[in-house]
């Protein structure tokens, strides 16, 4: 019996390639991955570190993939909030102001 596929889980690309970190500690990201992951030259990254040795996950993205996946993250904290989070951290700000005075 086959799964229609609308209730079927995305499958999510994975290339796995072997690169060499050089003496420099560069590493070249392959052709084909530069291209699916639409990096450019001169393209701003970010490079993480995730778990602990020896089980550690490195992971680089382009800055615009980490803004679009923070923005989902802070949509999905407030769906339902009634306030806008600026407001609330503007309320703050300005609370914290009159207490100094």
């Amino acid at each position: 019996m086959s799964i229609p596929a609308s209730k079927q889980a995305k499958q999510a690309t994975r290339i796995v390639e072997p690169v060499a970190l050089d003496a420099s500690g560069r590493i070249v990201v392959p052709a084909n991955i530069r291209k699916a992951a639409g990096m450019r030259p001169g393209q701003r990254m970010t490079i993480s570190l995730f778990g602990e040795a020896p089980n550690q996950l490195v992971k680089i993205q382009t800055i615009e993939c980490a803004i679009a996946r923070a923005q989902a993250h802070v949509r999905k904290v407030l769906k339902g909030r009634k306030v806008s989070a600026v407001d609330e951290f503007i309320a703050e700000r300005r609370a914290e102001a009159n207490m100094e005075n």
